[in-house]
C-alpha cells in the first residue's frame, strides 16, 4: 500500500490565487465632480456609491463563485503617485472611524476573501511618477523597517482582530535588507516577485519556495491580469488592430499558453491586480479590475476547464506547510495511518492519495469517516491513528 501527500489540494493540477492589491481607505476624484465615480475609489466608497468593490462582486465574482481573493492593504494613509497634484485625493488610515473599520472587517470574515499586510503608506511620492519611492525600498535601516512593520500590524490587528498571516511588497520593489524584516516581523508567508521576475515558457517560475531562518514562505505571483489586452482591446482601427481582430482566437490561445504551462507543470497561478484605475497623477493604474475586465473574464473561463483548486494564499501556504511539515507512518497489519509533525500542523486538511489496492474509507481519531474516492481522501492532521476501510 502506497500512501502519499498530494503536491494540491484535492490532488489538483495547480492553486489558482486572485490577488487584488491596494484595496485601501483611498478616493482620488480624477475629474473633480466631488462624486465618486467607477473607476476612483479604492475602498473610500465601501460599497456605496460607485465602490470598487461592488464591481468587483457584480462583475467578476458573481460569475465566478469559485474564486477567492487575497486584498492586500495598506493600513495607513496611502500616498499618492506625486507630491503635488490637482487631482483632488481622499486618503485615511483604515481604522480611521468606526464605519471604515466595520467595512474593512467585513472583508476578513467573508469567506470568499482574506486581507494581507501591504504596508502602511505605500512609499514616498516624489516630482513625477518616475520618483516614486516604494515603502519598503524606501527604509533607510532594518530597525526603522521593523518598527513601521509592527505599527502597522497593530493597525491591522485593531481592525480585523488578528495580525496578519502574510503580505507583499509595495510595487514588488525591496532593498538589501527587506526580505530580513519580514523574516523578524512574524510573517507565515509573503509575495516577493511580480510576474515579470519570471518570464515566458519553461522558466515561468510559479514554484512556492521559503525565505529567511523562520522559513517563511515565499508565494509566487505568475501572471498579469492584463494577460489578454492587447488582444481583447485591440485599439484604434490599422493594420495591426485589423490582423489581432481576424486573429484574435489564435492569440488568445497563444497567450493563455503561460498558463497552460504553469498548470502543466503543477505551479501556481496567482493573478495580479490592483482593485482601482485612479491615480493623483491623472494616469491609470495598470493591472485594475476595470480595465482588464475582459481579459480576467476570458482567464477565468480558461480555468474553469482546468483540475484548478481556488484558495487564498494563506489557504495556500497552510497546504505547502503541512504538505512539506508531516510524516506519514502505516501499519500495513492494522491499517492503521499515524500523520506527525510539528504542533503548527495540527488541525490543518491535507490530501492523501492511496493506492493501488482499493479503499472505500478513512476513518480519522475523532470517529469522522471519510470517503475515499479514486484514491483520494481529504483529512484534518490530528493526533492518533486512522484507519482505512
Amino acid at each position: 500500500m502506497q500512501i502519499d501527500i498530494c503536491k494540491w489540494y484535492n490532488d489538483a493540477a495547480s492553486p489558482v490565487v486572485f490577488m487584488i492589491d491596494d484595496l485601501c481607505n483611498v478616493w482620488v476624484d480624477t475629474n473633480a465632480n466631488g462624486i465618486i465615480d467607477e473607476g476612483e475609489d479604492w475602498g473610500y466608497a465601501k460599497r456605496g456609491p460607485g465602490s470598487s468593490l461592488v464591481f468587483l462582486e457584480e462583475r467578476i465574482m458573481k460569475n465566478f463563485p469559485q474564486l477567492k481573493v487575497t486584498f492586500f492593504i495598506p493600513v495607513g494613509v496611502r500616498a499618492g503617485v506625486i507630491k503635488e497634484s490637482e487631482t483632488g485625493m481622499k486618503s485615511e488610515m483604515i481604522n480611521s472611524d468606526p464605519e471604515t473599520r466595520e467595512f474593512f472587517k467585513s472583508i476578513g470574515e467573508d469567506d470568499r476573501y482574506e486581507a494581507a499586510f501591504h504596508g502602511t503608506d505605500h512609499g514616498i511620492p516624489g516630482e513625477k511618477a518616475a520618483d516614486f519611492i516604494h515603502e519598503w525600498e524606501a527604509y533607510k535601516t532594518l530597525d526603522e523597517a521593523l518598527t513601521t512593520i509592527k505599527k502597522g500590524k497593530e493597525v491591522f490587528r485593531e481592525v480585523f482582530g488578528h495580525y496578519p498571516r502574510g503580505g507583499k511588497y509595495c510595487g514588488y520593489k525591496k532593498n538589501s535588507f527587506s526580505d530580513k524584516s519580514i523574516d523578524l516581523s512574524g510573517f507565515k508567508w509573503w509575495c516577493r516577485y511580480s510576474p515579470g521576475h519570471y518570464g515566458r515558457g519553461n522558466d515561468a517560475g510559479g514554484e512556492v519556495d521559503y525565505f529567511g531562518t523562520a522559513s517563511v514562505i515565499d508565494i509566487p505571483t505568475t501572471v498579469y491580469g492584463s494577460l489578454l489586452n492587447t488582444i481583447v482591446y485591440p485599439g484604434p482601427l490599422g493594420v495591426k488592430s485589423i490582423i489581432k481582430r481576424l486573429c484574435k482566437k489564435p492569440l488568445i490561445r497563444y497567450k493563455l499558453a503561460i498558463i497552460d504551462d504553469l498548470i502543466k507543470r503543477r505551479m501556481v497561478v496567482s493573478i495580479q491586480e490592483h482593485i482601482a484605475p485612479s491615480r493623483n497623477d491623472g494616469r491609470r493604474q495598470p493591472d485594475n479590475i476595470f480595465d482588464d475586465l475582459e481579459s480576467i473574464t476570458a482567464i477565468l473561463k480558461h480555468l474553469e476547464r482546468k483540475n484548478a483548486w481556488y484558495c487564498t494564499c494563506s489557504e495556500l501556504a497552510d497546504y505547502v506547510y503541512a504538505r512539506d511539515n508531516t510524516a506519514i507512518d502505516f501499519d500495513a497489519d492494522k491499517k492503521g495511518i499515524t500523520l506527525s509533525g510539528p504542533e503548527e500542523i495540527i488541525e490543518k486538511e491535507i490530501t492523501l492519495k492511496i493506492g493501488p489496492a482499493a479503499v472505500d474509507k478513512l476513518i480519522q481519531p475523532d470517529g469522522a469517516v471519510k470517503p475515499v474516492e479514486k484514491g483520494l481522501v481529504n483529512v484534518e492532521i490530528m493526533p492518533g491513528t486512522y484507519f482505512l476501510g
